[in-house]
């Protein structure tokens, strides 16, 4: 019967995880008033703070959510900022989404940032061969090659049934109880069932990884990760027991420090469905406000973030101090690939949503489970609440879709916020949102929930766009002396004195027209505006769907669901790149933050 049982798990892949180990990690308990006590500031708050730079903690960038059209565009502009050597400069990232899946591979891969990113050219010096060849090592390269493996998902659909579906293990039983004892059948579909639970949340952080972390950080989906050596030391001094096989992936040394925004999927007061913002960072991950007695007010060690069955270890220390708590698995802790799928879990917020019809809400509800999910739990005053067991962690689009407020909390003076959106400005959200105007979608229920700025600064940004748009050169709104406002649930105190800059991805005609003539024939004047030289792997350049841009004529068809072509993400990326180096941007940014940041 054991041999039947193997047969199963090594046809579906089904491997049991060793058991989670005792880890003994840092938390941080952190004041849920800072967003009105201004006498704390956030040096009191952010364990990062000390270690910064002065020079650089001030200055901060923010790439919002869109899949891997705001990957592409992402690449693009951290290569611009290269390129005016402004990146050198920067203390923090802020990312969501599609702009994590850029960010967190860049923050922590140890190859050169020409590697990674590419090279800025001027639209005339772009060719349509070089559009076509991505180079290896290249996060465009990753991109290029991010396929769903379909004979995977077929593997994950069988593996779902056969744990789960009584009808399924009926019908086996049924043909095999013929040859083999039924009772032993049972037992064995009851050993798969629990490696299955065990697995099944991974799902979309295994297919994650091996799209843009497995070529960047290679073994990161098996090892811990943190900021530098010396916290990886600390780690390990407060583990001894502990063996850490696979080792930590580190932060690169010259890189900014990175903020990966989530949401965890928790009802608030007056909400159908709130989610609640979790910050992943190389040191620390957690929840910045308090919000119930199983969720919010700590950071913990990244190392020990979605772990269960914790007790304090010094817990007297009102702001710092220790939990021992068990990690999920052994070989599996949290790690990168967990921080890009919970930032990059757009689909899971729909998922977790009510339907009305009980049907496709359980289908949907079911499909979520594929999709991170993680322990949480809170400590306050030195004492632990209870534990909320398969929490979702979904897209951090669903409550900040730009990452701004990460860096507003941590009160830098100079941002520069891209937003790679997939409409025209005048529709953006996700401008409307920090502004506290009303949406134009279907989630006014969240209005106000990450409001930073007075309504008429929307109207500020839209007149400089319009500006833009009319001299024809790349959207790009700078202002000096923003009010910042407070914000409860971020956990944001109000400040004055913010210099910021908006720069918005959109299709510059006078870009278009500097092309050699062959790739301008293959550009649309405006997304979703054909004509007959126009290929289809461009018509909405450059606001590609998030999901599901692009389909192949391979042969077998390839499951497309994040790759865009080379063309494509290359294209976007020198868009995103010419959008920084383009004189008058480059003049209005460095006007900005001359003498302060650059």
């Amino acid at each position: 019967m054991s041999g039947i049982v193997d047969f199963f798990k090594r046809v579906l892949g089904i491997t049991a995880d060793a058991p989670g180990e005792a880890i003994v990690a840092r938390v941080w308990e952190l004041p849920s008033e800072y967003w009105t006590d201004v006498t704390l500031e956030p040096a009191d708050v952010f364990p990062e703070w000390p270690d910064i730079a002065p020079a650089k903690r001030g200055f901060g960038l923010a790439f919002s959510g869109g899949g891997t059209r705001s990957m592409s565009a992402s690449i693009g502009q951290l290569r611009g900022l290269a390129h005016n050597g402004w990146l050198q400069k920067v203390g923090y990232i802020s990312c969501v989404s599609g702009g994590s899946w850029a960010a967190v591979p860049f923050t922590f891969s140890q190859y050169d940032e020409a590697t990674l990113l590419g090279t800025a050219l001027e639209p005339g010096q772009i060719t349509w061969e070089c559009l076509c060849t991505t180079a290896p090592r290249s996060m465009n390269n990753d991109i290029a090659n991010a396929s769903l493996n379909g004979g995977q998902i077929v593997v994950e659909i069988l593996r779902r049934l056969l744990a789960d579906s009584k009808a399924v293990q009926g019908g086996i039983t049924t043909v095999l109880g013929r040859f083999f004892d039924r009772d032993a059948l049972n037992d064995v579909f009851g050993q798969i069932g629990r490696v299955n639970d065990l697995t099944r949340e991974a799902t979309y952080a295994r297919l994650l990884s091996d799209a843009f972390l497995a070529a960047q950080v290679p073994g990161a989906e098996h090892q811990y990760f943190t900021w530098r050596a010396q916290d990886a030391r600390d780690i390990r001094d407060a583990n001894p027991g502990m063996s850490f096989p696979n080792g930590f992936a580190l932060a690169h040394t010259d890189r900014p420090y990175v903020i990966a925004n989530a949401a965890v999927l928790h009802r608030l007061p007056g909400y159908a469905q709130s989610p609640v913002p979790v910050e992943y960072t190389p040191l620390y991950s957690g929840v910045r406000q308090h919000i119930s007695p199983v969720l919010g007010g700590n950071y913990v060690w990244s190392a020990a973030y979605g772990t269960h069955a914790p007790s304090i270890l010094l817990g007297s220390q009102r702001i710092r101090g220790y939990v021992r708590a068990t990690t999920r698995a052994a070989a599996r802790p949290f790690g990168l690939a967990d921080v890009i799928a919970s930032s990059g879990a757009a689909p899971e917020f729909l998922l977790t949503s009510k339907y009305g019809a009980d049907l496709l809400t359980s289908l949907a509800s079911q499909a979520g489970q594929y999709f991170p999910h993680f322990p949480t739990w809170s400590v306050r005053e030195a004492a632990l609440g209870p534990v909320l067991r398969n929490v979702a962690h979904a897209d951090g689009g669903a409550i900040d879709n730009l990452g701004l407020l990460a860096l507003l909390a941590r009160q830098v003076q100079d941002a520069i916020v891209f937003v790679n959106a997939n409409e025209h400005y005048n529709q953006s959200d996700d401008l409307r949102a920090i502004c506290g105007v009303g949406t134009s979608g279907n989630f006014k229920e969240h209005h106000g929930l990450c409001q930073v700025f007075a309504p008429e600064r929307w109207h500020d940004i839209q007149r400089e766009f319009e500006a833009c748009e009319e001299r024809d050169e790349p959207l790009v709104f700078c202002a000096s002396g923003w009010e910042v406002l407070p914000n409860r649930l971020f956990n944001v105190q109000g400040y004055r004195g913010l210099n910021i800059c908006f720069v918005y991805n959109y299709p510059v005609e006078s870009w278009r027209q500097a092309l050699p003539g062959d790739v301008r024939d293959r550009v649309p004047r405006y997304p979703n505006q054909r004509d007959k030289k126009t290929g289809d792997q461009l018509v909405r350049f450059p606001w590609y769907e998030t999901l599901a841009e692009q389909r192949t004529n391979d042969k077998p068809p390839k499951i497309r669901l994040l790759a865009l072509q080379p063309p494509a993400t290359q294209l976007l990326s020198h868009l995103g790149c010419w959008s920084l180096i383009h004189d008058a941007s480059r003049k209005k940014i460095e006007r900005l933050f001359q003498g302060r940041s650059l």
